[in-house]
């Protein structure tokens, strides 16, 4: 069975077999480990627009406090 097949198929498909295979796999690790990072930045950009939105409303909320509390102090002082 084995006589009938030429050497340079025997050496040949092995060979090819396994660099298909090794692509395969760097491949699929390369892309898992892409995907892996960029849920990783999604997740801290998201986190960082969180708080500087969050910053910017209670700079917000604090000056128009502040205003309001001036208008007070000044309308009594008249």
């Amino acid at each position: 069975m084995f006589n009938k097949l030429p050497l340079k198929a025997v050496l040949i498909v092995p060979l090819i077999l396994h660099i298909v295979t090794t692509f395969g796999f760097v491949e699929y690790f390369s892309f898992t480990n892409g995907q892996q990072t960029v849920d990783t930045l999604a997740n801290q950009l998201t986190k960082e627009i969180s708080t500087r939105i969050q910053q910017h409303i209670l700079d917000y909320l604090d000056k128009s406090h502040q205003v309001l509390r001036i208008t007070n102090v000044s309308r009594c002082i008249f």
